[in-house]
Parts: C-alpha cells; structure tokens; sequence
C-alpha cells in the first residue's frame, strides 16, 4: 500500500498517521526522458501514550503523586520544573514550598518513539493572617479579628487563650 500524492517537487515532508510497513516509491523523469524508480521501505511504530493523572490543586506540604496510564512497554523518565527527578510508572515528589509546579512525563519506545506530557500543579495553602496585628491591649478592650485574605479557606477556627481555659468558634466562610 502506498500513501500520499504524487507530487513534482524536490522534497516532500510527509507524515505517517498509522503503523506499520510503509513503503514510498520515488520515480523521477530526467529533462531527456530517462526514467528512475526507487522503493523505501519503513517501519512505523506506534507513537507511546504519555498520559497520567495529577490534581491540578493540591494542599501544602503534601507530596505531588501521579501515576503514569498510558500504555506498557516504554521506558518513563518524569521532570518536576525541567529538572529529571526519576523514572518509572510513578513519582512521588517531596515538595519545599508553596507554588506552581510544572510535572512532565517523558514517554520513550525501544525503537526511539518519544511523546511528552506535561500538566502544572499548584500547591496552596490558606494564609493564617490577621489585619490588625496591634499586639498590646488593654483589658476590656474590643479586639476585631478578621483575615486578609478568604478566597482559598472553607473554614476558619478561631481559639483564644487565657479566658475560661481557652475559647474556640468555628464559622463557615
């Protein structure tokens, strides 16, 4: 079987979208009328499917886990911000700090076929901050308590010391 078009040019990229034996026949016709014909024969492997599941959010300080499904046969090489961490089906990376994480699957066949995923995860964490950090009251004194910033927090619990052997009220955000 034979794919593509005939063309008159000297080059001709092409592309193969399906495995297996290919042939390409090349004929050529000089200026005087002399003829040339050629077969190439290829073999086209199926390309690896570099897929694997990631949380596209995660809470600090957990590991980021993912686990390759893409098919079997190949050899797996796994980078966290363009810096190889391991191979294998699975990484399990311990994370430092807070922030976007860029994960890449390098997916590699025995005969040099190679397909790349890559997904970005953020680690995040509610910040645990109060506007008016005035830290020297007097008694009786009102103290209004509220949080910078509420996007990421479900709920927050507030806990006091010293009074009636600690006090605590949790609210929905």
């Amino acid at each position: 079987e034979v794919e593509g078009d005939t063309l008159r040019q000297r080059t001709n990229p092409y592309t193969f979208t399906t495995a297996g034996n290919k042939i390409i026949i090349v004929r050529t016709v000089s200026k005087r009328g002399c003829t040339n014909e050629e077969a190439f024969s290829y073999q086209v492997e199926e390309q690896p499917t570099a897929e694997f599941d990631l949380e596209e959010v995660i809470c600090y300080p957990n590991d980021i886990v993912a686990q390759a499904t893409g098919g079997a046969g190949v050899s797996r090489t796994w980078y966290v911000n363009s810096t190889e961490n391991n191979t294998g089906d699975v990484i399990n990376y311990p994370t430092d700090k807070k922030g976007r994480y860029n994960i890449r699957l390098r997916e590699e066949t025995s005969n040099g076929c190679v397909q790349i995923k890559d997904k970005v995860v953020t680690l995040t964490q509610p910040e645990a901050s109060i506007r008016d950090r005035n830290t020297i009251l007097c008694s009786n004194d009102l103290l209004v308590l509220a949080l910078k910033d509420t996007q990421d927090v479900a709920t927050v619990q507030w806990q006091y010391t010293g009074y009636q052997n600690g006090n605590s009220s949790e609210d929905e955000v």
